[in-house]
């Protein structure tokens, strides 16, 4: 329920630069295949997730997803 409540919050919510740029990093080695929607939506709905591979971990949580302001955060 609280999923399906959630789904397109993320079209209203971003990553913070810090947090955009460790998910490129996890993206670019691999342990982190999924979209930036599904990463907000999944934190969204539990607080946070954490990717893990032998390249190594990537923890998000609620403080790394922020409102999208307009058209300034892009």
């Amino acid at each position: 329920m609280v999923a399906h409540m959630l789904d397109h919050w993320w079209d209203s919510m971003n990553l913070t630069p810090e947090a955009r740029e460790a998910y490129k990093a996890g993206v670019a080695d691999g342990t982190i295949k999924c979209s930036i929607e599904k990463l907000i939506n999944t934190v969204l709905a539990q607080e946070v997730v954490s990717y893990c591979s032998k390249k190594g971990t990537y923890t998000f949580d609620y403080f790394d997803v922020v409102p999208r302001c307009g058209g300034l955060m892009r």
